[in-house]
């Protein structure tokens, strides 16, 4: 999966900050928070490692916070470790 990133203004603010967490060789957990101007953003990109691995992202209301989808990740991990798995929104 390619990374686009995009760099603010000198005048605007924007801070990121990323917690990485092994889960062994080939899985692992990356969780990302961004703030931009007041905006918040927070992201989990989990699974495995492998720039080629399928990625399916999962989108929850805005209402919701991302914790919505463990259940339904967790199965998914046990049945395909070969994939990775992207989901944000509210996490706290």
């Amino acid at each position: 999966m390619a990374a686009i990133v995009a760099h603010p203004p000198p005048s605007q603010s924007y801070q990121e900050k990323t917690t990485h967490k092994p889960v062994n060789d080939t899985l692992t957990t990356i969780d990302t928070t961004i703030a931009h101007d007041g905006a918040i953003l927070h992201y989990r990109l989990e699974g495995n490692l492998s720039a080629s691995s399928p990625t399916l992202v999962f989108i929850n209301e805005v209402l919701l916070n991302f914790y919505i989808w463990d259940p339904v990740i967790k199965l998914l991990k046990e049945q395909h470790p070969e994939w990775r798995f992207l989901r944000y929104g509210e996490h706290d």
